[in-house]
């Protein structure tokens, strides 16, 4: 299968036992099926873009180009709070 730069998609999906699961594993299941999409689809607008549009003439026409850059990065840094019980070591230079 041949990608295309111009596309963005999410390529993953859950592997859960859902066709054998009844209430309320059904609802688990389901449910973190759902987090998941959640979790990506969230990822993929809340992301820091850098797009760059040009334009530029072309005989009777323009040409127009969007460039993105990848991957998508977090707007924001994820802030990881240091593990409880871990030493931590010291840097030397």
């Amino acid at each position: 299968m041949q990608r295309s730069p111009e596309i963005t998609y999410d390529d993953g999906y859950t592997e859960v036992p859902d066709e054998t699961a009844y209430v309320p594993f059904l609802h688990l299941v389901a449910t973190a099926g759902l987090a998941y999409d959640r979790a990506h689809l969230d990822y993929m607008t809340e992301g820091k873009l850098e797009i760059k549009r040009t334009q530029r003439d072309a005989g009777d026409g323009v040409t127009w180009h969007a460039a993105r850059k990848r991957p998508i990065m977090p707007f924001m840094p994820v802030l990881v709070p240091e593990a409880v019980g871990v030493k931590q070591q010291s840097r030397r230079a």
